[in-house]
Protein backbone atom coordinates (compact mmCIF):
# COMPACT_ATOMS: atom_id res chain seq x y z
CA UNK A 1 0.00 0.00 0.00
CA UNK A 2 1.17 3.60 -0.88
CA UNK A 3 -0.28 6.95 0.48
CA UNK A 4 -1.47 8.79 -2.21
CA UNK A 5 -1.54 12.16 -1.14
CA UNK A 6 -4.10 13.83 -2.69
CA UNK A 7 -7.18 13.46 -5.51
CA UNK A 8 -6.99 11.51 -8.47
CA UNK A 9 -2.19 7.56 -11.88
CA UNK A 10 3.39 0.60 -16.54
CA UNK A 11 5.99 -0.20 -18.24
CA UNK A 12 9.75 0.79 -17.97
CA UNK A 13 10.69 4.19 -20.10
CA UNK A 14 13.86 4.78 -21.82
CA UNK A 15 13.43 8.36 -20.04
CA UNK A 16 13.07 10.04 -23.69
CA UNK A 17 10.31 12.38 -23.64
CA UNK A 18 7.36 10.68 -25.26
CA UNK A 19 4.28 11.69 -27.04
CA UNK A 20 0.72 11.75 -25.35
CA UNK A 21 -1.31 8.70 -25.68
CA UNK A 22 -5.03 9.52 -26.83
CA UNK A 23 -7.19 9.84 -23.40
CA UNK A 24 -10.17 7.59 -22.48
CA UNK A 25 -12.39 10.69 -23.89
CA UNK A 26 -12.72 12.51 -26.58
CA UNK A 27 -11.81 16.27 -26.84
CA UNK A 28 -14.27 18.49 -25.75
CA UNK A 29 -16.35 20.77 -28.31
CA UNK A 30 -16.81 23.96 -25.74
CA UNK A 31 -14.56 25.49 -23.69
CA UNK A 32 -14.76 24.15 -19.67
CA UNK A 33 -15.11 26.69 -16.80
CA UNK A 34 -11.60 27.73 -14.86
CA UNK A 35 -10.90 29.68 -12.20
CA UNK A 36 -7.67 31.15 -10.38
CA UNK A 37 -6.88 31.58 -7.16
CA UNK A 38 -5.71 35.19 -6.10
CA UNK A 39 -5.26 36.34 -2.39
CA UNK A 40 -7.19 33.16 -1.32
CA UNK A 41 -9.98 33.24 -3.50
CA UNK A 42 -11.10 31.72 -6.62
CA UNK A 43 -11.33 34.64 -9.54
CA UNK A 44 -13.27 32.88 -12.61
CA UNK A 45 -11.11 33.31 -15.68
CA UNK A 46 -15.17 31.93 -17.94
CA UNK A 47 -14.79 29.26 -19.98
CA UNK A 48 -11.14 29.14 -20.88
CA UNK A 49 -10.01 25.61 -21.27
CA UNK A 50 -10.18 22.81 -23.82
CA UNK A 51 -9.46 19.43 -23.60
CA UNK A 52 -7.31 18.28 -26.91
CA UNK A 53 -7.20 15.09 -28.48
CA UNK A 54 -3.59 14.04 -26.77
CA UNK A 55 -4.84 14.78 -23.56
CA UNK A 56 -3.43 18.15 -22.35
CA UNK A 57 -5.27 21.27 -22.56
CA UNK A 58 -5.41 24.47 -24.66
CA UNK A 59 -6.12 27.56 -22.37
CA UNK A 60 -7.49 30.62 -23.77
CA UNK A 61 -5.59 33.69 -24.17
CA UNK A 62 -7.78 36.18 -22.58
CA UNK A 63 -7.27 34.00 -19.68
CA UNK A 64 -3.48 33.65 -20.31
CA UNK A 65 -3.35 37.21 -20.04
CA UNK A 66 -4.55 37.20 -16.70
CA UNK A 67 -2.19 34.84 -15.18
CA UNK A 68 1.07 35.13 -13.21
CA UNK A 69 3.67 33.10 -14.16
CA UNK A 70 6.53 31.93 -12.05
CA UNK A 71 9.89 31.96 -12.95
CA UNK A 72 9.74 28.81 -14.39
CA UNK A 73 7.52 30.00 -17.11
CA UNK A 74 4.15 28.21 -15.46
CA UNK A 75 1.07 29.49 -14.15
CA UNK A 76 -1.92 27.35 -12.08
CA UNK A 77 -5.25 27.30 -12.66
CA UNK A 78 -8.57 25.36 -11.83
CA UNK A 79 -10.28 23.45 -14.23
CA UNK A 80 -14.14 22.65 -13.02
CA UNK A 81 -14.92 19.31 -12.45
CA UNK A 82 -11.39 18.17 -13.39
CA UNK A 83 -8.52 20.12 -11.12
CA UNK A 84 -5.41 21.67 -10.96
CA UNK A 85 -3.57 22.27 -13.96
CA UNK A 86 -0.24 23.68 -14.75
CA UNK A 87 0.36 26.35 -17.90
CA UNK A 88 2.66 27.35 -20.04
CA UNK A 89 2.51 30.59 -21.57
CA UNK A 90 1.75 29.16 -25.12
CA UNK A 91 -1.31 27.97 -23.39
CA UNK A 92 -0.63 24.75 -22.98
CA UNK A 93 -1.76 23.01 -19.72
CA UNK A 94 -1.86 19.66 -18.27
CA UNK A 95 -3.66 18.48 -15.05
CA UNK A 96 -1.63 17.43 -11.98
CA UNK A 97 -3.29 15.90 -8.57
CA UNK A 98 -4.30 18.68 -5.85
CA UNK A 99 -2.05 18.62 -2.48
CA UNK A 100 -2.69 20.58 0.53
CA UNK A 101 -5.53 22.03 -1.78
CA UNK A 102 -3.49 23.27 -4.29
CA UNK A 103 -1.46 21.78 -7.42
CA UNK A 104 0.86 19.33 -6.65
CA UNK A 105 5.01 20.81 -6.51
CA UNK A 106 7.66 19.68 -8.81
CA UNK A 107 10.24 17.35 -6.83
CA UNK A 108 13.43 16.68 -8.52
CA UNK A 109 12.46 18.63 -11.55
CA UNK A 110 9.23 16.58 -12.02
CA UNK A 111 5.84 16.55 -11.23
CA UNK A 112 2.85 13.90 -11.41
CA UNK A 113 0.41 14.29 -14.21
CA UNK A 114 -3.19 12.92 -15.39
CA UNK A 115 -3.77 11.89 -18.36
CA UNK A 116 -7.36 10.48 -18.78
CA UNK A 117 -6.93 8.17 -15.74
CA UNK A 118 -3.61 7.37 -15.53
CA UNK A 119 -0.50 9.19 -14.25
CA UNK A 120 2.69 10.09 -15.74
CA UNK A 121 5.36 12.80 -14.76
CA UNK A 122 6.20 15.94 -16.55
CA UNK A 123 9.11 18.31 -16.38
CA UNK A 124 9.12 21.92 -15.84
CA UNK A 125 8.44 22.52 -19.48
CA UNK A 126 5.33 20.52 -19.35
CA UNK A 127 6.82 17.70 -21.10
CA UNK A 128 5.41 14.38 -20.51
CA UNK A 129 9.03 12.28 -19.92
CA UNK A 130 7.65 9.20 -18.25
CA UNK A 131 4.23 8.12 -19.67
CA UNK A 132 1.08 8.07 -18.00
CA UNK A 133 0.58 4.48 -18.04
CA UNK A 134 0.46 4.20 -13.94
CA UNK A 135 -2.89 4.31 -12.25
CA UNK A 136 -1.41 5.46 -9.13
CA UNK A 137 1.75 7.66 -8.40
CA UNK A 138 3.50 9.64 -5.48
CA UNK A 139 5.78 12.40 -6.03
CA UNK A 140 9.42 12.20 -6.76
CA UNK A 141 12.08 12.61 -3.54
CA UNK A 142 15.54 12.03 -3.48
CA UNK A 143 15.54 10.92 -7.20
CA UNK A 144 12.67 7.69 -6.78
CA UNK A 145 8.97 7.67 -6.79
CA UNK A 146 6.36 4.75 -5.70
CA UNK A 147 4.04 3.94 -8.75
CA UNK A 148 1.80 1.63 -8.80
CA UNK A 149 -0.11 -0.59 -11.54
CA UNK A 150 -3.67 -2.04 -11.30
CA UNK A 151 -4.12 -0.03 -7.76
CA UNK A 152 -7.07 1.44 -6.12
CA UNK A 153 -7.48 5.02 -4.36
CA UNK A 154 -8.39 4.51 -0.86
CA UNK A 155 -10.03 7.07 1.46
CA UNK A 156 -10.53 7.54 5.06
CA UNK A 157 -12.29 10.69 4.59
CA UNK A 158 -9.47 12.92 5.26
CA UNK A 159 -6.37 11.19 4.03
CA UNK A 160 -6.58 9.09 0.64
CA UNK A 161 -3.62 6.19 -0.53
CA UNK A 162 -3.44 3.63 -3.38
CA UNK A 163 -4.12 -0.17 -2.13
CA UNK A 164 -3.83 -3.55 -3.94
CA UNK A 165 -1.79 -3.43 -7.52
CA UNK A 166 1.96 -3.53 -7.87
CA UNK A 167 4.22 -1.27 -6.73
CA UNK A 168 6.80 -0.04 -8.40
CA UNK A 169 10.26 2.29 -7.58
CA UNK A 170 10.67 4.49 -11.03
CA UNK A 171 13.84 6.92 -10.77
CA UNK A 172 13.90 10.34 -12.80
CA UNK A 173 14.59 9.12 -16.30
CA UNK A 174 11.33 6.64 -15.68
CA UNK A 175 13.33 3.16 -15.00
CA UNK A 176 12.57 0.78 -12.44
CA UNK A 177 14.57 0.50 -9.58
CA UNK A 178 14.32 -2.22 -6.85
CA UNK A 179 11.20 -1.47 -4.97
CA UNK A 180 13.42 -1.23 -1.17
CA UNK A 181 15.46 1.51 -3.77
CA UNK A 182 12.09 3.35 -3.06
CA UNK A 183 11.42 4.49 0.81
CA UNK A 184 8.29 5.41 1.43
CA UNK A 185 8.64 7.13 4.08
CA UNK A 186 10.59 10.09 1.85
CA UNK A 187 7.54 10.32 0.16
CA UNK A 188 5.66 11.27 3.82
CA UNK A 189 5.34 15.62 4.75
Amino acid sequence: MISAFGLTPPAPSTGAVVQFAAPDQPAAKLPEPCSVLVRGTFVSLGNCAKLRADGSFSISRAAIVRLRFGRDGLASIAIRGRGYAYVRRDGRALLVPTFDNGPDEFADGLVRVRIGERFGYANTRLLLVIPAEYDGALPFANGRALACIDCTLASDGEHTWYKGGQNLCLDVRGLRRPTEECDQTDHLR
